[in-house]
């Protein structure tokens, strides 16, 4: 099977962990799965407890975002900051998408983080965080893996140059507003 084989090829949808929504809101370490090349192109140590996980965001409706990396386990300095992401009020936002990054960039500065260089991962459940501020928010001390480029967490393969790039994130998973509607399904 060629590369280009497995860009068009899908993921397998049924190998992702959904979290709980009494279990959010997670911080995650990883990549945006898009294809069964993302899947397959590389592999984290086991010693980092990888996980493939699907995470619903709204954006124009409801819909899952497949990401593959570890969760982090913030400092208490941070736990405010994420729960302040799960509330019902920072979730109500029917305002403008440059209104709701402006909140959310002002919600991040006033706790010495930032969005510069990741916020079009911003919607509704999923808040990314600039991959600068791993070591100021994780308790684990990772400066290694990020001064290595994350190289270090990754397995060694055989694949060209150009599969081996990795463009890991901060994605701080939370609900979504629809988490806080109640569907009702109705007999047909």
């Amino acid at each position: 099977m060629t590369v280009l084989d497995l860009i068009n090829k899908p993921i397998s949808t049924n190998k992702y962990h959904i979290y709980d929504i009494d279990e959010l809101p997670k911080i995650f370490l990883g990549i945006k799965v898009k294809n069964k090349l993302d899947e397959q192109r590389f592999s984290i140590k086991s010693i980092y407890n990888p996980k493939l996980i699907a995470h619903f965001n709204q954006r124009s409706q409801l819909e899952p975002a497949f990401l593959y990396g570890i969760e982090i386990a913030p400092k208490k300095k941070y736990k405010k900051v994420l729960d302040m992401l799960n509330n019902k009020m920072f979730l109500n936002n029917c305002c403008s998408y440059d209104k709701f990054l402006q909140t959310y960039r002002m919600l991040l500065t006033s706790v010495g983080l930032s969005c510069h260089s990741c916020y079009s991962y911003l919607c509704d459940g999923t808040y990314p965080i600039d991959v600068e501020h791993l070591t100021k928010i994780s308790r684990k001390n990772l400066t290694e893996e990020m001064n290595s480029g994350f190289e270090k967490m990754v397995k060694k393969n055989n694949n060209p140059f150009y599969l081996n790039l990795y463009n890991f994130n901060l994605f701080v998973l939370g609900k979504t507003t629809e988490y806080n509607n109640d569907f009702v399904v109705s007999s047909v």
